[in-house]
């Protein structure tokens, strides 16, 4: 019996010193990023993003079914029953969407998104964008989505890649253009509502690429969209 305990007692040794030793262990620096990513993001502003389409749909059920409430931008795509709506989340907003319903809508998509001065606060960007709301005007508005790809990039490359992505965009500055990261996807995603001429899209596009490794790392889908 002592001899059973004996090996018990090393063995049981065994296992604390590894477990101790596993411990003692750092981080890998992929799972480092991770956690600050989540500790340190920036506790901003919300938004619900409104991706709605139906054959039937038209501007005015768009407009009824979101009167009164925080909205900031709708627009409708040209050539399609197919609207965004960008609402401000407060208190009490998830309550009150509980009842929405949107009349001949056949398909709702509702994500959240934080402006991207937000984001450029947590990469440490200089030069925030303004976040007030800005009225966009018909003549040559677009909505841009552009998706990241991120094949090939570990934790650590990805994020310096998106600093320096960042840093171009900040270009947006000088025109109308409101930008939003959507939350909760993968890869990457952001939406852009800019008004401006249709090759200087796609050179800003092109240059902004440039800062992840060329076009091939970015897909992007680009309509002209109108206010409502």
């Amino acid at each position: 019996m002592a001899v059973y305990s004996s090996v018990w007692l090393a063995m049981a040794a065994l296992v604390v010193t590894c477990v101790r030793a596993e411990l003692s262990t750092p981080m890998p620096e992929e799972e480092a990023l991770v956690l600050d990513i989540i500790k340190d993001a920036p506790k901003e502003d919300v938004y619900f993003l409104f991706d709605i389409k139906g054959t039937q749909l038209t501007c005015d059920d768009v407009n009824k079914a979101f009167e009164g409430r925080p909205v900031i931008y709708k627009f409708k795509v040209l050539g399609a029953q197919h609207f965004i709506v960008v609402l401000r989340s407060v208190p009490g907003d998830r309550a009150a969407l509980r009842d929405l319903v949107i009349p001949q809508a056949t398909d709702v998509e509702v994500l959240t998104a934080e402006h991207l001065s937000d984001l450029f606060i947590y990469y440490d960007v200089p030069g925030l964008q303004d976040k007030k709301p800005l009225l966009l005007e018909d003549e040559n508005l677009y909505m841009t989505t552009i998706s990241i790809r991120e094949e090939g990039m570990n934790l650590t490359t990805f994020k310096n890649k998106l600093h320096e992505f960042f840093r171009s965009a900040l270009a947006g500055n000088f025109f109308d253009q409101r930008e939003f990261h959507l939350t909760g996807l993968f890869p990457f995603t952001f939406i852009s509502f800019v008004r401006l001429s249709p090759h200087r899209i796609d050179r800003a596009l092109i240059e902004m690429s440039d800062f992840i490794g060329g076009p091939y790392q970015m897909d992007i889908n680009t309509r002209p969209i109108v206010n409502i």
